[in-house]
């Protein structure tokens, strides 16, 4: 796929989960709130087009709220994994905070 997918509803999200079920969908959560996040979303862009089979998408927390809010998102940079199977405990694995090293190390662990 390549790129990012701006994601702008809990449905547009739930679309991509669905038609992705057997991919890797990496969901970053930034807020134009935090100034510091830039440096990771370039990170994350980087990655992103680097890794075209895994689906990458951002969310901005003030334009699409009701996901951050279902994800239980408090702090920002965070990235969620979603892949079919990573499951534990009805927890995805999560980064929270500025962390480019956890964010590369994630992409290639679950792809």
């Amino acid at each position: 796929m390549g790129g990012l997918i701006r994601i702008r509803s809990k449905d547009q999200l739930n679309t991509i989960l669905e038609r992705n079920r057997d991919k890797l969908v990496v969901i970053y959560f930034e807020s134009k709130h935090v100034t510091f996040g830039s440096t990771m979303a370039t990170r994350y862009w980087k990655l992103a087009h680097a890794n075209p089979e895994v689906v990458c998408t951002i969310v901005e927390a003030t334009e699409a709220p009701e996901v951050a809010q279902h994800y239980g998102i408090r702090k920002f940079p965070s990235v969620k994994f979603i892949k079919e199977g990573l499951l534990k405990d009805g927890k995805v694995p999560e980064i929270i905070g500025y962390n480019k090293p956890a964010l590369s190390a994630g992409i290639a662990r679950y792809k």
